[in-house]
This record gives structure tokens, sequence and C-alpha cells, in this order.
């Protein structure tokens, strides 16, 4: 338990009711004494200034017995707060001589006291009652068994809602424990909180009153029935619809506690008509529904299941090709841990679901299409309905070739590919608007699919040609130090509106730069006037490295074409300034004795830059006894110079 006290702060009252100042003393007294009692937490509440009666209500109103251990009501008081108050002696009374000052320091004081425990401070809206703050309120009428197991204050709100001008509101609350049998019937109780533990004479009340009781009642009510509830009795949806007619849901829910954990089993009465889903997150379509069992059924907290969480079922219409609308019902089976448990077996009711077929026909997948005239594609799908008798084939025509293609000429769809969408492709050749319609050429069904079936077509806009997008590089080759690299990137023609083109830069050798506007994917912004300079990063180190280049390519882009090779990409040297010396190659094998190509091999040394002076590289044999070198035609000796000017 926290080592403090509570305590009753008393409002100014009315001069005409003011306390004389022996009553003030001994009020005085009775707290200062009270501050100075280790492990003690009494209850109390701050009154409002105004002569008005507190209240006090809870929330909730109604607790189900099977959540009662553990279960938390709060109690709200109106026209008074609860609070705590820590240290020594009257100076923690905030009365002032001016009410306005008072109801300042008094809220402040509600609003910002702490008390200490250990040392540590400990905010108001975390104190937990002692036994002795437990022991002013009681429960009545309750049954055996409930008691109340702990109890806190909870954080400040708006005081103007509860009849507290000042500003200050405080709410306390209790969790109950219960430990009695099974509650068959509802079961009213009574919540008092007792406010004259602290009331000497009559120096502190409740406004509105003398010192007193406050009360109020909540409900605990008898087990509910074991039963389960649907969201909704029938669905009815539509094949190739609507998305909100192809696929509806409904929830299933418990009424009650199960006791033990419940798995809800979902049978769809007809697979070719619709599919059922109970997890859209998994994989597949899943058929079960867990509920688990205690607590308030809300699933969050220690001991609590989530019986009362409602549970989504999806179902969708399926495209079953045989033109006929269907009724049937999806069916629900309760099974439970323990064939004893009130869920297990218990009858539910079934969803009935109807289904209107889409019928005979061919669907079309886009009304309008927009294709550039320099061969830029699009698609589209076309389907049947209905699964066909035999071959039906649809053939398509662009009514203006000039301005657009289409291609292939036919499409064909027999008794098992019925369902598979399968696509036609546009071609824009020229700006200007064509339209491409379908008929059905032949058919091997003609009941359902004859030649007179009407197809719907495809509006064809084709725009001017998309511009040609070329990346150049301002130079050819730099050295380290020069910084930036520049290339122009070019629309051909210039852009109605400003163009975003894809870049990807590479860099090799000295040019990698790990800078931002260096190596990897970019975007640029073309102007309307056709052409942008895009910088390259590198950055200059003193570090020896091999020369390298830095290249720009032009990716494909929406809006845009990429120029043909080489003008999509642009690469610039890019040098090396670091002081070194080359040695190429880094390696020899030789062999003894052997062939004169075997026995004697060379490499070469140069230097990276200018010395500015003569400098003189010695080569020494790292071992004497198995190879020896030399420069020129000079003899071989364990160590040979070089020199370089």
């Amino acid at each position: 338990m926290i080592g403090a006290t509570w305590r009753l702060l008393r409002p100014t009252p009315p001069a005409s009711s003011s306390p004389d100042s022996s009553a003030h003393s001994a009020a005085g007294g009775l707290l200062r004494s009270a501050a100075l009692l280790p492990g003690l937490l009494l209850l109390g509440f701050a009154a409002s200034v105004q002569a008005q009666t507190a209240s006090l209500t809870l929330d909730p109103t109604q607790v189900e017995y099977h959540s009662l251990h553990g279960a938390t009501i709060t109690l709200i008081p109106k026209n008074a707060s609860f609070f705590a108050a820590g240290g020594q002696g009257g100076g923690d009374d905030p009365r002032t001589p001016t009410t306005a000052a008072r109801q300042a320091r008094l809220k402040s004081y509600i609003d910002s006291r702490d008390l200490t425990e250990g040392g540590n401070r400990i905010p108001n809206s975390a104190v937990r009652f002692s036994a002795a703050g437990l022991a002013n309120i009681t429960l009545s009428g309750a049954p055996s068994g409930l008691t109340i197991a702990s109890g806190r204050l909870l954080a400040q709100s708006d005081g103007a809602a509860h009849g507290n001008p000042e500003g200050y509101h405080r709410s306390a609350e209790i969790t109950l424990a219960y430990s009695g049998a099974a509650i068959t019937a509802d079961d009213p109780v009574t919540v008092t909180v007792n406010n004259d533990v602290l009331t000497r004479n009559n120096i502190s009340r409740v406004s509105g009153g003398g010192p007193g009781n406050l009360s109020a009642d909540f409900t605990v009510s008898g087990p509910r029935p074991a039963a389960v509830t649907l969201s909704t009795a029938s669905l009815a949806l539509t094949e190739l619809g609507a998305s909100s007619a192809v696929e509806k849901t409904y929830t299933v829910v418990l009424d009650s506690d199960p006791v033990a954990d419940v798995t809800i089993t979902i049978t769809n009465g007809d697979s070719t008509a619709v599919e059922v889903d109970t997890d859209a997150g998994a994989d597949g379509n899943q058929d079960t529904l867990t509920f688990t069992a205690g607590g308030n059924g809300l699933g969050s907290g220690t001991g609590n299941g989530n019986w009362a969480v409602a549970q989504t079922v999806t179902v969708r219409a399926l495209n079953d090709g045989d033109g006929a609308n269907e009724s049937f019902s999806i069916t629900h089976a309760a099974t439970a841990v323990g064939s004893t448990a009130p869920y297990h077996g218990i009858a539910i009711d079934p969803v009935t679901v109807t289904t209107t077929d889409a019928g005979h026909g061919v669907v079309v997948s886009e009304s309008a299409l927009s294709v550039a005239a320099d061969d830029q594609t699009a698609e589209y799908t076309v389907v049947l309905k209905s699964r066909p008798a035999g071959n039906v084939v649809i053939s398509a025509t662009s009514d203006d070739t000039p301005k657009a293609t289409v291609a292939p000429a036919t499409l064909t769809f027999g008794i098992s590919d019925w369902n598979t969408p399968k696509t036609f492709t546009v071609t824009g050749k020229d700006a200007g608007s064509t339209n491409v319609s379908h008929v059905v050429q032949s058919s091997a069904d003609t009941t359902n699919y004859p030649t007179s079936t009407t197809v719907s077509g495809v509006a064809v806009t084709v725009t001017a040609p998309r511009p040609v997008v070329s990346v150049m590089p301002l130079g050819f080759f730099f050295e380290e130090g020069d910084r930036g690299l520049f290339f122009t990137v070019t629309a051909t023609p210039a852009p109605a509106a400003p163009l975003t083109v894809r870049l990807r830069v590479t860099a090799t050798g000295a040019a990698a730069s790990p800078t931002p506007g260096g190596v990897g994917e970019v975007t640029v912004t073309v102007p309307t006037t056709g052409s942008v300079r895009h910088t390259v990063d590198v950055f200059e180190d003193t570090v020896d490295e091999p020369d390298g280049e830095v290249t720009v390519e032009v990716l494909a882009g929406p809006g845009y074409r990429v120029a043909a090779e080489p003008n999509h990409i642009g690469s610039i040297a890019w040098f090396d300034d670091d002081a070194g010396v080359m040695v190429s190659p880094t390696s020899l094998a030789l062999t003894e004795l052997g062939a004169s190509s075997a026995v004697e091999k060379t490499y070469t040394l140069v230097l990276d830059t200018d010395p500015g002076a003569n400098v003189t590289v010695t080569a020494t044999s790292g071992d004497t006894s198995a190879a020896q070198v030399r420069t020129g035609g000079g003899s071989f000796a364990n160590t040979a110079t070089l020199t370089f000017t």
C-alpha cells in the first residue's frame, strides 16, 4: 500500500454559515494526525463550492455473473470529487480569503498534488486505495462472496460536466472479486461511499446536505442462456455483379460466456454457387470460428476471452455457368471443449443465400481505352458468362485501322475455358479515334450464344505520339576533384506539360559515389522547353583507386518512349587523381627449369599521376632463394629499381 493519507478538502462555505475558528482548528488537528499514520489511505470527497446536492452514478450499471471476478465499476460523483492529499499539517488546506483565489488554488491542488512513497512522487491519478480507504466503500444486497478487491483514483476530467464550477473532477474505480456459487437470477447491489469518516463538527460535508453517505445501484445479472446471434438471416448475391453484390458478409457472436472454448464450423450448402471464408487474412478459404471463454468476452486483459466479439463470415458469389438462379443455406455447428459445456451441440440458425445468375452473354472488361500514335499498346479482356455447349468464337475489328489496330482477330472459348478471360491488344497508329467492335463469329451453342448475340465495343482514343527521351553526356572524361558530372536529358518533341523521367545511374572504380544524387535510380522532370540537366555527384578522396566511369540510362516510364541505342544511355570517364603506383599483373606463376616463358615472366608499374619530381621504385624479392628480380636488360638480383620522371 502507498503510505499516504486520504484527505477531505473543505471549500469555504458561504459567509453566513462559516464555521468558527475552533471547528477549523479541530479539523486541522484531525487532518494533521491522519497524515502521520503510515500505510493509511482514507477515502474522501472534495465538495463543490455551490450549495448543490451531491450524487453518485456508476458505470456500468449491469455486470454479468461470469465477469464478477475482475470486473471494474467507475464511481462518478456529481457536485463532488474524489481526491488524495499528502504532506503534513494544515498547510495543505487550500482555503484563501477570496473566492477566485481559493478556486484557482483548489483546482491546482486537486490537479497536481502528488503523494510520496519511499521518496518517489506518485501522481494523484495513480493512487490506489488502502485497506482503510476501501473500508469506506461498502456493498449491500450483494450476493455472498462478492467483495471489493481494490480501488484507485482516475485521472482528472472536466469538472463542469459534473457540477464542479472550479473545473476539477476526479472519479474512482473499484475492482470486484467473487468467490460464490453461480448466480441464477438478477441481483441488485448498492454501492455506498461513507463520507462521515473524515468529518467533525460539521466542518466537512457533501454540498447540499450534512455529513453522510452517497449511494448508487448496479445489477448483477444471472447467466444468459447459451445462444448464438447471427447479424442476418439471409443474403442476396449476384454473379458478375458489382463488388457489393458479388460479396457480402455476416457476423457471428455468442450471447454469453461459454464456460469452455467453442468452435463453430460453417458448412456451405452449394460450393458451386458461392465460396465461404471465415478468415480473410489467411490463405485459402477457412470454415471455422473459435470463441474463447472467460471474463467480459472482449478479448483484452487477463482472463478475458473473445466470446463477446462478433466474428465475420464472407460469402462470395461464383459464376457457375449454369444460367440458373440458386437458393440454399449456410449452416453452423458448435462444438465445445467438453461435451457437457453449455454451447456444445447448441442449435444455430442457418443463413439463407440466394444468387442471381449472370445469364448468358459476353463480358468485355473495358468500354474505352487510350493509346498514343507511336505503336503504344493497351489490352482488354473478354469472357463468357456461362458454359457453352461447344466452341464460341469472338472476333474483334477496328473500325479505322489507320488509327488503331486490334489483335488477334478472334478468340475462341470452349466448354473447359469459357470462364477464363482472354486478351485483345489495341495498338495506336495515328492520332484520332476509332471503335473496336465485337461479334460472335461462329458458335456451336446457337441457343445461348447465337451469332446475333450483342457484344459491347471498346471506344479507342489515339493521342499524339509520346516524346522520345534521350540522354547526352556533357564531356567525355573528368578527373577526381572536378566534382559533378553533367548529363542533358532531352524529350523530343518537347512535352506539353512537365514530364517525369526515370533514370538509372551506375558508376565504377573511383567514380562510385554514395552521395545523394549519385548512383541509383532517380527521377528528373523535363520542362516544356524539352531538356533538363542532371548532375551526378561524385566525391574526391585520398584513396588510390582504379579509374572508372559514370553511366546514365533512361528507363521506361509513363508518358514517353525511350530513345533507341545508343541515345538512351551516356557515359563519362572518371580518372583517379590520387598518388599511387599501378601494378599489372599483381601475381605471377613460375616454374623451375621449365621453358623460358615459364621460368621468367614480367610485370609493369606506372604512376597514377604526375609526381612533380623524379620517383624511384625499388622491387624486392620476398624469397631470394626462390626468385630474383631485374629491370630492363640488367642482371637478376635480390632488388631492382625503376625511376619515373
